[in-house]
């Protein structure tokens, strides 16, 4: 296992959204992942989740909310559809899979 505090970024581009409501559970995005990487992240870490699945954004928000430690760092109500100047293109996002155009979630760890 990693040490606390030992990763500076934490990214997650367009994982498997996992469509099914059975399958939820699969989700890489679920609370004990969450409090996982707010206990890797160093102070001022910050994490990043992209993905072009509107109820998979929904359901990463409001997990990553209520992780003691991850703090959303959006100014605006729109923020999230704006990517990061760093954000470079995957492979998967220029597929355009998912049901909506990519969707920017960024934490930091407080």
């Amino acid at each position: 296992a990693l040490p606390d505090a030992s990763l500076d970024r934490v990214m997650i581009l367009f994982p498997d959204p996992w469509h099914k409501a059975r399958h939820n559970k699969r989700r890489l995005i679920q609370d004990e992942s969450a409090a996982e990487i707010a206990r890797l992240l160093k102070p001022g870490g910050r994490l990043r989740f992209v993905t072009d699945w509107k109820d998979y954004a929904e359901w990463a928000l409001e997990r990553l909310e209520r992780t003691p430690g991850l703090e959303w760092t959006a100014d605006r109500a729109d923020d999230w559809k704006t990517a990061p100047e760093d954000h470079v293109v995957t492979r998967y996002e220029e597929k355009k899979l998912g049901d909506t155009p990519p969707i920017f979630l960024e934490f930091v760890r407080t």
